[in-house]
Formats: structure tokens, C-alpha cells, sequence
């Protein structure tokens, strides 16, 4: 981070913030407790009922979907949800989904 003079535009916090996390070597147990969350926020409670499993491996998304029906349309949304699963990570950190 530089240091912001007194003419140039200020830093939001959450900016500062989420920069100094992807410094550190938790981050990966910081984005596990975060995919739960954000798993049930961009697909909704229902299909989050239907998930049994959620976690990161690189950067690679495992989820384990209770529902063989449910586990078939998911797959056929693949890129969708992993457009929408990174903007609200702000971050490219999902480059693939596997449906177990």
C-alpha cells in the first residue's frame, strides 16, 4: 500500500482490509469460512440446504449436493455460478467447480 498525500482519493477500509488478508497465509481458512456463506448468499437457501459439503482446494470449488436432480442442473450452470461466486469474493479465486 502507498501512502495516500492529501490530494489523492482516500482508500475504503474494506479495501485496506481485504488487501492486508491476501497477504497472510490463513487466508485459505479465511475463504473456507467464507465460501459457506457466500455459497448460500448467490444460490439461495434452498440449494444450500441441498449441499452437504462446501470447501476450497487451490483454486479449485468441491461441492457435495445431496440431490442427484439438483447436482445435474448445477452442473449445466457451472460458469454461471462461478462468475457469481468471484464477484461477490471480489476476487478470481474460483477458476472451477467440481459437483460431487
Amino acid at each position: 500500500m502507498a501512502f495516500q498525500g492529501r490530494n489523492s482519493e482516500p482508500f475504503l477500509l474494506k479495501e485496506i482490509l481485504e488487501k492486508i488478508i491476501r497477504q497472510f497465509p490463513q487466508k485459505n481458512h479465511w475463504d473456507q469460512l467464507n465460501i459457506k456463506s457466500i455459497w448460500q448468499s448467490v444460490m439461495g437457501k434452498p440449494i444450500a440446504e441441498q449441499t452437504q459439503n462446501i470447501y476450497i482446494k487451490g483454486d479449485k470449488l468441491f461441492v457435495k449436493i445431496t440431490s442427484s436432480v439438483l447436482r445435474q442442473e448445477l452442473m449445466m450452470q457451472k460458469s454461471k455460478i462461478k462468475n457469481l461466486i468471484n464477484e461477490k469474493m471480489n476476487s478470481e479465486l474460483v477458476k472451477e467447480i467440481h459437483f460431487i
